[in-house]
This record gives structure tokens, sequence and C-alpha cells, in this order.
């Protein structure tokens, strides 16, 4: 419960759909009715029965927070898992939520079923026994598909009971789809003789029988009727409209919503059957209702509208991955087809030394952010509490819209989700949400891993660029920078300082307290050279002890080696040993085709000079 409204959780996929739309629509003002809010956790595609294999998509049901929802729907012939089923029903036992459950049947949850063989018996009596046909074909599903296999014993059935005789030739096999029922229907139409009624186990096979009879010159219905089962939205912009029989989404909203008040309540529910309603239209001869070109036209503006919507996203994800940062790709996100939205994503995504799908790490709910909140403005990203479930939740339920939540997911893992508040029921809204959330996979989950690539072609060119151990140029680094540098006309004529630096006593330290302790005085000559050099020195190590920089520009050089002892100094109070170096200089103009070994050279024997002072001093 949330600002005292109960909260009920559909879990589902395709909210796109024309019937899964028309069902949320009816469905949400039922709950609005009796002062509930809807969440829609769902996924963009179905999982297809595949037990076997684990897609991220279905990690948006972990988004579920039980502790304050007080009722799950659970669609499970729309999600098609029965382990991702089981799992949410196993959570929402274990924090006493309710679960009504559509089109299955799970113990101890409330559930509500279609009758699918009353429904799809009414359209096969209406063409066995209303049209009097004696000769048909029964295109099925899958072979031994629970609901291809129910489908073709009513037709069966039917049959037997007004006296018709059946045999196998009278089946065959579109497999719920469009290319297996083509290729079931030319071998069909290779017979001798035709039937006269085509009855098939959904609309997407009727839709495609059709077609392929148009094609042979074949009409429908007069030479044969066809008849399809679904009621989905095609099946009424194509001609002949199909016969059918549509699963009601009033009657199903209102038998869940039924089931949802009596399990509040703690009354006993027992199952409820919602039965198809035939629908009768021209494919099978029946006037029924002519093609309704407010719908016809709303489709094909949906679909121009939809590939306008496309163009602008795919511009939208190419922008992102070539982003610099997460800021500037979220940036590039702003527009009017990220409206009513926002985007939580793991901070781990955040680091640029990491790459977050290669790690063996689960996004951690607690350690959340928001990058995007069409409702705020600037762009900002900020820590977010996962527990709070979106930015501003209590407003945005006050909208009486359902809130819709799509899981991120990039190579096959989740790190983030999206939250769309719609204030209206546009089916291409819903279906934006999932182009939307795809969008952002592509975009934030390429930066991040391009991002990386970066990260790590810089370490290469680091390590084959810098020394190791000082993080100073080496030779190979120094000459890749330098040379184009003093050839530089603006160049011409300013001083250049070259500053050599020689770790005194490298051997008694090495012989005397290790090698380790060795290298460590070498670093520190480094770190001195570099912290009292200008900012835009170039300093480098050539080999051993030895370092120098490169100073274009007016400087002191007696400052430097002043700075660079005293930092020494002060290095060697928390070392066992006594880290000093002697330092030299020299400088010249910068002039075109000048001899730059020569300045180093010249260089390096002041430093020499100061060396062996030192030495002969002691």
């Amino acid at each position: 419960m949330i600002n005292g409204k109960k909260i009920i959780a559909l879990c589902t996929s395709r909210i796109y759909d024309s019937q899964q739309h028309s069902y949320i629509k009816k469905l949400n003002k039922r709950l609005n009715d009796l002062d509930m809010r809807l969440f829609i956790y769902t996924l963009n595609m179905d999982l297809y029965w595949n037990e076997d294999t684990t897609n991220s998509e279905a990690g948006v049901f972990d988004l579920i927070p039980y502790d304050r929802i007080d009722a799950v729907v659970l669609m499970d012939e729309k999600i098609k898992s029965r382990t991702v089923s089981s799992s949410i029903i196993a959570q929402a036992r274990f924090n006493s939520v309710p679960v009504i459950v559509v089109d299955a049947e799970y113990e101890g949850s409330t559930n509500v079923y279609y009758n699918y063989t009353a429904g799809f018996e009414k359209v096969v009596r209406h063409v066995i026994e209303d049209h009097g046909v004696t000769r048909s074909h029964f295109m099925a599903g899958i072979r031994n598909n629970h609901f291809s296999d129910e489908r073709l014993n009513c037709y069966k059935k039917v049959l037997k009971e007004n006296g018709l005789p059946f045999d196998e030739s009278m089946v065959s096999y579109g497999e719920f789809w469009a290319v297996p029922t083509r290729e079931a229907m030319r071998k069909l139409l290779e017979r001798d003789e035709l039937p006269q009624a085509i009855i098939c186990a959904n609309d997407i096979m009727a839709i495609n029988v059709m077609d392929v009879l148009t094609e042979a010159n074949i009409r429908i219905p007069e030479d044969i009727i066809v008849t399809g089962f679904d009621g989905i939205l095609e099946g009424d912009i194509c001609s002949p409209t199909l016969t059918t029989a549509s699963c009601s989404s009033t009657q199903l909203a209102n038998a869940v919503t039924k089931a949802i008040t009596s399990r509040l309540n703690g009354e006993k529910c027992e199952n409820i059957a919602v039965v198809p309603e035939f629908m009768p239209k021209r494919s099978c001869g029946c006037a029924g209702c002519p093609s309704d070109d407010n719908v016809t036209n709303s489709f094909n503006i949906g679909f121009y509208r939809y590939e306008d919507d496309m163009r602008v996203l795919y511009e939208m994800s190419v922008k992102m991955q070539l982003s610099e940062s997460i800021e500037s790709a979220v940036h590039c996100m702003r527009g009017d087809k990220t409206e009513e939205m926002c985007c939580i994503i793991s901070k781990n995504c955040l680091l640029t030394d990491r790459n977050f799908f290669l790690e063996d790490t689960e996004m951690d709910m607690s350690d959340m952010c928001v990058i995007y909140d069409s409702y705020h403005y600037p762009d900002e990203i900020k820590d977010f509490d996962a527990e709070n479930i979106a930015p501003g939740i209590e407003s945005l339920i006050e909208s009486h819209y359902p809130l819709i939540f799509n899981i991120l997911d990039y190579l096959n893992k989740p790190f983030g989700y999206t939250v769309f508040s719609y204030h209206r029921y546009d089916i291409t809204e819903y279906s934006k949400s999932a182009s939307v959330t795809n969008t952002l996979n592509l975009g934030l989950g390429g930066l991040m891993t391009l991002r990386y690539q970066r990260f790590l072609s810089s370490k290469i060119a680091q390590m084959y660029l810098n020394d190791n151990l000082t993080g100073l140029y080496n030779r190979q680094g120094f000459k890749a920078v330098i040379d184009s540098e003093l050839e530089k006309p603006v160049n011409f004529g300013k001083q250049l300082t070259v500053l050599m630096l020689d770790i005194d006593g490298l051997k008694y330290i090495n012989d005397n307290h290790g090698h380790d302790a060795g290298d460590k005085a070498i670093a520190k000559g480094a770190s001195a050279l570099k912290e009292a050099c200008p900012p835009d020195a170039y300093c480098v190590r050539f080999g051993g002890d030895e370092m120098f920089a490169l100073i274009i520009g007016e400087c002191n050089s007696d400052t430097i080696i002043s700075q660079i002892n005293s930092i020494l100094e002060e290095s060697s109070k928390n070392e066992e040993f006594e880290i000093k170096a002697s330092c030299g200089a020299f400088s010249q103009p910068i002039t075109q085709g000048m001899d730059l070994n020569s300045v180093i050279k010249r260089a390096d024997e002041q430093m020499y000079e100061i060396k062996k002072a030192r030495k002969q001093h002691k």
C-alpha cells in the first residue's frame, strides 16, 4: 500500500498487443473505481516456454516490491515460462501476498481461465451446423501442444455429433505461425479436391490461409470458408474480415477484479471461467461487422508513427554510445520520445575503469542512481533508494494511470530499469515504452562497453608510452610527442630548458636496503621532478635512475632544483634511507631543426658536474 492506496502488480508481456492493451485499460479503470492502483511489470518479448535458458529481461519481476503491493495478477500464458511464474508465486506467498493467475493453474492461487474449448466450439459449430459444411479441413497448431490438441479434439467432437467422418488427412499443422501455415496450405492446394472450409486454431494461421488462397485466385468465402480463433486486431483489417472468437477484455478485467476483491477481503474465491465471444464476420459468409475504417486508419497511423519513432530512437542510441560520459549520454536522451518516464541504473555502471557486464556481480538494488527523470530539468545523476520504487512515487500514483516497469539489460545482464507514467491510454505510447527501453539498453550498454574499451586502450598506450615504475614518459613516449611540439612555428624563439636528475647513492640503497628500496627512491625522485616542474613540462625516464624534464617557455631552473631537493628531503623523513638527487639544467631558444640531443647532453654534463662536486665535497 502506498499513500493509502492498495497496489496491484500485473506481471505480463507485450503490453502493446491490442488485446493486452484493451484489458489493461479496462482493468485499471475497475481498480481505480475501488481506489486501487496498477503497477505493470512487463516483458517486451515472451519467454517461449524455454526453461533451460536464463533471460535477463525476466529480471523485471525482481523489481516487484512485495512489501508495498497488495496483490499480484500473473498472466502466465503471456509470460510463457513455468519457472518464472513459479518464482513470482513463491515470492508472493513468502510475503503473504495473494496471487491471481490468468490462463493457468497453480496450487494455492486463484485461477482465472479462458474456456477456450467452449469458445472454439462455437466457431466449429457455426461452420458445420449453420453453414452446413460437410467437407472441412483443420489447420492445427504445434503437434502435441495442449492448446492445439484441445481444439483438434473439439473439431473431432463436433464432426462426430453431426455424423461427419474424420481422418488424419483432414488436419494440417501450421504451428500457430505464418511460414509453416503457408507451406501447409500450398501442399493442401495440390490435392484434387479442396475442402469447403478451413477451420484454423488461431487468427495468425487463418490470415495466412486466406492470403495463400487469394494468391491462388480462390474466393473467400464463396469457394472456401475460413475461420480463426483469438480475435486479434489484424483480423478486422484484412479482407474479408475474419470470423473468429475473441477473449473479451471486459469479461477478463471484471473476472480479475472480482478475484482481487475477494482475496483482499479474505473471502474464498473459486476459479473463474471466461468464455471467448463468437464473432461472425465475412470470411464465413456472414455479414458481421464491416471493416472499420477508423481501425484501419489508426493502424496505419500507428505503423508510420512507429517507423518515425524507430528512426529517431536509432539516432539517439548511436549518439549515446558515442558519448564521452554518462552525463553527455543522458543529455542525448531528453526529447519527446522520452517524456513521462525515468531511468534508474546501478551505480557500478558509472565506474569508468570497470565493465559491469563482464563482471561476476549482480545488480544491487541498494546501490542505484537516477540518471534521467523527464519531470525534472536540468538532468542530474542522483543517488536513489530503490525502496522508493520511482522518483516522486507518491505523486505518480495520484494520476490514476498505471505505472509501467521495464528492466534495462545488456549482454543478458540487468543493469537498471525504466518507469513510464503515461497520462493517457494510447497503445502507441505503450508500444513506445518497449522501443525506448530497447534504445536505452543499446545506448547505455554500448556506451559503457565502448568507454571501457577506451579505458583499456589508454592503459595499453600508457604501458607503451610511459614508464611503469614512475609514470613518466619512456623513450618511445617522449619521442612520440616532442618532435612535433618542437617543430611548431609558434614555439620558435621560446626558451627550451632541459633539467636532468640523477639519484645519488642508488647503489648504496640497493646493496643495503634491497632493490625494492632502490625502486622506491627512483619513484620518489620522479615524483619530485614532476611536482616541481610546470604542469606542461615533459618529464622522462630514459633508464636506470636518470630522468629529465623538458620545459618550453620561461622558467627558473634554480628554483625548480631547490623545490626538488626540498621535496626529497621531506620524503626521506618517512624512509630508512636518505633520498638525494643531483640536478643540472641547460637552456637555449628553440630554433627550426635544432638538435635536441645536444641540449640534453649539455644538461647532462651540468648534472654530472654537480654530482662530481658533491662527491669531492664528501
